[in-house]
């Protein structure tokens, strides 16, 4: 697919990957905007994702419901979010519909009115979600464990805030954030679909403009782990969930891909680990499995269940147990290819959809690894052995963080 890639930059300065296909009448465009929610201090966080939605809320041309009208009418969809190392602003239209789209996009990125009226709907809305995750014992569970193992740092943050500090959030910190960082000329702009290379670069040229900014390099600092930690929180949730997890790697570590096809081993699919032993053999779990995340500075993997309040702690005996054996066990051949047909599969079934491959072009490229990764990857998947399973298990399952929610049970 690198071949078929065209790279270059607008006039204004702005990197744009093209990627026209005839696959489908569908085009779609990703605006990798270098805001990274890790920005934050610990007062501000969600400001960054409640200034990205205020965007959808009324520009300098159209009220929020005018806005809302436009788009629709399109058949198209607009929407914005925040990550920890990026912010994203996705658009999926007809091709059909390509060119008044993008001129709607553009309008929504570049003319925000930020109308204190519409800024209050917003607020309340966050705080309305915010206040559904404390309800929700898996949301509950990793808010506590991101917090308890990043400790102060920004990436143990919630990118949707706290109801503390969404709850003091005004229209002018949207406003002056939004001044001081958003840029459309430093963006990445991904597009795939079906059209015709020479309009829409002639479409971005028109539309695209560059703002001053304040610079934005080295604002996010190395995380200081917090290792060895087990924190409890008394909830009357029907039952209980529990998070055991680690420090990983940055996404720039070579450690990564390895640790991608660990994370599938111990936790993915009906065949891993933890859902063999704690659900199928010990009947423990509602839910079991884990997840990984590398970030531009950090990362962490972690093992997850969801169990009766009396069964929590031999949950966790077992998951350490599990945890233990594959630091000190090779995996053999035959679990080590499931996993990594496993991991092959799911990227590969996630890039049918156009929207999915331009997020993974801009996605490797914003955080580093080149955007010719999306296509190395599978490879890269294939190649990891058994040796380099155990070294990376050796090295980085230890000190483990332990977060359980729900009633404490004494045994």
């Amino acid at each position: 697919m690198s071949s078929n890639i065209i790279d270059e930059r607008l006039t204004c300065g702005a990197r744009v990957l093209l990627v026209p296909s005839q696959a489908n009448q569908i085009v779609a465009l990703c605006a990798f905007l270098p805001i990274p929610g890790a920005i934050e201090r610990a007062d501000e966080a969600g400001l960054v994702g409640i200034t990205l939605r205020m965007l959808l809320r009324g520009t300098k041309r159209r009220t929020a419901d005018e806005l809302a009208f436009a788009i629709e009418s399109l058949g198209t969809s607009i929407s914005f979010e925040v990550f920890q190392d990026f912010s994203l602003g996705s658009m999926v239209c007809t091709d059909d519909a390509l060119e008044p789209s993008l001129n709607i996009f553009f309008e929504v990125l570049q003319e925000p009115s930020f109308e204190p009226a519409e800024f209050e709907k917003e607020r309340q809305s966050t705080l309305a979600a915010i206040r559904e995750q404390m309800d929700d014992k898996l949301a509950v569970t990793q808010r506590a464990f991101l917090r308890a193992l990043y400790g102060e740092h920004s990436y143990g943050f919630s990118r949707l805030g706290e109801l503390e500090t969404v709850k003091e959030f005004r229209a002018e910190q949207a406003v002056a954030l939004y001044g001081n960082f958003v840029d459309p000329s430093a963006a990445l702009y991904v597009c795939v679909g079906n059209f015709d290379p020479d309009r829409v670069r002639e479409l971005l040229n028109a539309v695209v403009i560059a703002r001053p900014t304040a610079p934005m390099e080295g604002v996010i600092p190395e995380p200081l782990y917090v290792r060895n930690k087990t924190i409890h929180i008394d909830r009357e949730f029907e039952q209980s969930f529990l998070i055991v997890g680690f420090p990983a790697c940055p996404i720039s570590s070579e450690d990564w891909v390895a640790l991608r096809v660990l994370n599938s081993v111990l936790g993915e699919g009906m065949s891993s680990r933890l859902f063999v032993k704690l659900r199928e053999g010990m009947g423990l779990a509602y839910a079991t499995g884990s997840f990984v995340s590398f970030h531009v500075r950090g990362g962490h993997l972690a093992g997850y269940i969801g169990t009766k309040h009396e069964s929590v702690e031999l949950a966790r005996d077992l998951m350490l147990e599990e945890f233990s054996r594959i630091r000190e066990e090779r995996v053999p051949e035959e679990e080590l290819e499931r996993a990594k047909n496993y991991v092959v599969g799911k990227n590969l079934i996630d890039h049918q959809r156009n929207a999915r491959r331009a997020f993974y072009l801009g996605y490797w490229e914003t955080v580093g690894r080149g955007y010719a990764m999306d296509e190395l990857y599978p490879e890269l998947i294939r190649k990891v052995g058994t040796d380099e399973l155990h070294r990376v298990a050796r090295k980085y399952l230890v000190e483990p963080t332990i977060v359980s929610v729900g009633q404490r049970i004494v045994q």
